[in-house]
Parts: structure tokens; sequence; C-alpha cells
């Protein structure tokens, strides 16, 4: 759960930068990603298309 929420809290830093828009405050934006995320990795959907950038978030945290 906590790898979950580093990759979260990584992932908004990160489009926040991209976007120039600070979405690291939206705690419910934070926290609906986290149990998106969350659920997606506990049952390992192995159909998602590749996303090259989620992929180096992954990989920072």
């Amino acid at each position: 759960m906590v790898k979950v929420q580093l990759i979260t809290r990584t992932f908004i830093e990160s489009i926040s930068e991209e976007l120039k828009i600070n979405l690291n405050n939206d705690y419910d934006f934070y926290q609906n990603l986290s149990n998106h995320l969350g659920s997606i990795f506990r049952t390992g959907i192995s159909d998602l298309q590749s996303n090259s950038f989620l992929d180096e978030v992954v990989i920072k945290v």
C-alpha cells in the first residue's frame, strides 16, 4: 500500500510539473488516484496498454 502511495505522489508531482499546474495539494485527486492504481496493481490486470510516463514514475520510486 505504501508503494502505491509513493507512486501516486511521484506521479502527481511529475504531471504537476509537466502541466505547470500544482496538483500536489488536491487530496481528493491523490486519494482517488491512489485507490485506482492500487486496484489495478492488486488485480494484476495484464491487458493494460503500456504507458511510458507511468513506467518512468514507477521506476523512480
